[in-house]
């Protein structure tokens, strides 16, 4: 009946079963009909389902939920409607499952600990290094199919922005004015700070030729004309650790775990007879 009931909460809750994990007399929270509910299972049960528990009013609730599924399950057992062959197939195809997760858990974890982490970044810091400036633009914004006298009246709409731009009027009051760009336009063409490179060949080598106050002439790209200062010029950038601290983390797992895996397949023989 036991094993019945961890069974069907498998299905329920997704918490897969180990045969003695619910042995242990010590530690008992509840009873659910005949079913002893420990301390250990209840962990498991936490574990399984990552739930963060933060107060004593959640660890309740939790708790009150976890027994309400298994007395859902053992009433859904004992109406014999349930094939429990086939669940104890489900239940093993779980344990499966659980093993692996736990296996691979504790081993990578000690390889992806704080240190290694640390060390990577150190090793690979050319991989968060590149230069950045902080840019405005003015956007005359051009269309894929743009017939070519549309788009040579763009051109000169753009033209005649640099004009005035030349005879003193702020670039912030002309990008509010005309610029296409409505996510910065109101900022005064304010882009924030911009990786090299990050949009298109011709608009980063004009950007990233200003020195802190200039203006580039008309730029094309495929967004369309831009008109492009420099709000503070070029300069060397390096992503701080704790930008990529969850990057690494997950790069070393799975090239981690793929060297375990690998390692683990390779003790094992396989023999096929069909």
């Amino acid at each position: 009946m036991k094993l019945k009931l961890h069974g069907l909460l498998i299905v329920l809750s997704g918490l897969t079963f180990i045969p003695g994990c619910g042995g242990n007399n010590e530690g008992i929270l509840a009873t659910v009909g005949d079913q002893q509910v420990t301390q250990e299972f209840f962990d498991a049960y936490i574990k399984f389902k990552r739930i963060k528990i933060e107060n004593k009013e959640q660890r309740q609730q939790v708790l009150d939920d976890y027994l309400s599924r298994l007395q859902l399950s053992q009433a859904i057992v004992e109406t014999g409607v349930l094939d429990t062959q086939s669940l104890d197939v489900e239940q093993e195809l779980f344990r499966q499952e659980m093993l692996l997760g736990r296996y691979f858990d504790s081993v990578l974890d000690e390889k992806v600990g704080e240190q290694n982490l640390r060390n990577y970044y150190a090793a690979h810091i050319e991989d968060y290094q590149y230069n950045r400036a902080h840019l405005a633009h003015i956007l005359i914004r051009t269309r894929e199919n743009m017939h070519e006298s549309e788009k040579q009246a763009k051109r000169s709409q753009a033209d005649d922005v640099f004009s005035q731009l030349k005879r003193g009027t702020p670039f912030e009051e002309l990008a509010r004015q005309v610029s296409d760009d409505k996510r910065t336009s109101n900022k005064g063409g304010d882009i924030g700070w911009l990786k090299e490179g990050a949009i298109g060949e011709g608009f980063s080598e004009a950007a990233f030729n200003l020195k802190t106050g200039e203006v580039s002439d008309v730029i094309e790209s495929r967004y369309g004309f831009h008109i492009i200062k420099a709000i503070k010029q070029k300069e060397p950038f390096t992503k701080p650790f704790e930008s990529v601290r969850g990057d690494i983390r997950y790069h070393l797992r799975q090239k981690n775990k793929a060297a375990e895996k690998e390692k683990l397949l390779s003790s094992i023989e396989i023999k096929k007879y069909q």
